[in-house]
C-alpha cells in the first residue's frame, strides 16, 4: 500500500511539473490568447448587438444598417486577430504586408464588384429612387423591387425581372416617375380643319372636368398645338394623384373618342385627293 500512494505521489508530482512547465513557457501564450479569443468574440457579439438597435431606432434603411454591421464586424475580427498575432509573437510587420498584398489581389480580381459596391453605398445614401417607386434607367423602366449593395432589381409592367449593376445606375440618367405625389397628363387630340376650335376645346375640357380624379388644382388645360397636312392637334393637360396617373390616361383617350363623334366633330384619318386635268385627258385621247 506505502508503495502505490509512493509511485502516485510520483505520477502526481511529475504531472505538475508538467502544468508548471507548460505555463511557464509556451503554454501561457496559448492560454493568454484563448482568453483574448473568447472575450473578444462576446465583446463583438455585444457590440454588434448595441448597433443593431441604434440603428433601428434610427429607421435606418435595412441596406445600409446591415452593410455598416458588416463594415463594423470585419473591422471588429480584424482588430481581435491582430491582438492575437501580438500575443503568440507572430512578427506583424510581414503580417501586415502579406494582408496588403492578399488585399491588392483580391481588389484586382474583383474590380468591377468593389465598384458596384462603391455605387451600391452611394445609390443608398443618395436615394434617388426607392423600394416600390416606378423608375427609367437608361432607357429600362421597371418598379424598384430590392436596391442591393452590387445591383438593382427592376419589375417591368410585364413582369420581367431586370438586375441592373449599381455601377451603370450612378452614370446613367434616372427618371423617377414615383417621386411626386402627382403627376401631369398629357393628350394629343386630332380634329379636321373645318371643326370650329373652341367647341373641340370646350368639348374636351368638359371631358376632363367631368373626370372625378382629375384635379382641379392646377384646372385642365386645352389648347390648339399645331396644324398638320390634313388635321388640327390640340394638346390637353391634367393634373392627378401618382398612382391614377394610368387609369385616367385610359379613361380619357376613350371618353374623348366618344365625346367628339356624339359632337359631330370629325376626327380626320390620312387622305389623298386626285385631281383630273380632263383637258389633258382629251388630247391624249386624241394622239395629240
Amino acid at each position: 500500500m506505502p508503495v502505490i500512494i509512493s509511485t502516485f505521489a510520483e505520477e502526481l508530482g511529475s504531472v505538475w511539473e508538467s502544468i508548471v512547465t507548460f505555463f511557464t513557457g509556451a503554454g501561457w501564450i496559448v492560454v493568454e490568447a484563448l482568453a483574448a479569443l473568447v472575450i473578444g468574440i462576446i465583446v463583438i457579439r455585444i457590440v454588434h448587438a448595441l448597433l443593431r438597435k441604434i440603428l433601428l431606432k434610427r429607421t435606418m434603411d435595412n441596406t445600409i444598417a446591415n452593410f455598416v454591421l458588416t463594415v463594423v464586424r470585419f473591422a471588429l475580427w480584424l482588430f481581435l486577430f491582430f491582438i492575437i498575432a501580438s500575443i503568440i509573437n507572430v512578427p506583424l510587420t510581414p503580417l501586415v504586408t502579406a494582408l496588403g498584398s492578399i488585399a491588392l489581389a483580391v481588389g484586382l480580381a474583383l474590380k468591377d464588384s468593389l465598384t458596384n459596391l462603391a455605387n451600391g453605398v452611394l445609390l443608398i445614401a443618395q436615394k434617388p429612387f426607392a423600394e416600390g417607386q416606378y423608375v427609367s434607367i437608361d432607357g429600362v423602366e421597371g418598379t424598384v423591387k430590392s436596391v442591393g449593395l452590387l445591383t438593382t432589381e427592376l419589375i417591368s409592367p410585364d413582369n420581367k425581372k431586370i438586375i441592373v449593376p449599381n455601377s451603370k445606375i450612378t452614370s446613367a440618367c434616372i427618371t423617377n416617375f414615383s417621386a411626386k405625389p402627382t403627376r401631369r397628363v398629357d393628350w394629343e387630340f386630332s380634329a379636321s380643319y373645318d371643326s370650329d376650335v373652341e367647341k373641340v376645346k370646350s368639348v374636351l375640357l368638359n371631358v376632363l372636368a367631368s373626370h372625378e380624379k382629375i384635379l382641379s388644382d392646377p384646372a385642365p388645360m386645352v389648347r390648339l398645338k399645331s396644324q398638320g397636312a390634313s388635321e388640327i392637334v390640340f394638346v390637353a393637360r391634367a393634373w392627378v394623384n401618382n398612382a391614377d396617373y394610368w387609369d385616367v390616361t385610359w379613361d380619357i383617350n376613350e371618353q374623348a373618342f366618344a365625346a367628339l363623334n356624339d359632337a359631330g366633330i370629325e376626327i380626320p384619318y390620312p387622305q389623298l385627293d386626285v385631281h383630273i386635268d380632263d383637258k389633258k385627258s382629251k388630247n391624249k385621247e386624241n394622239g395629240r
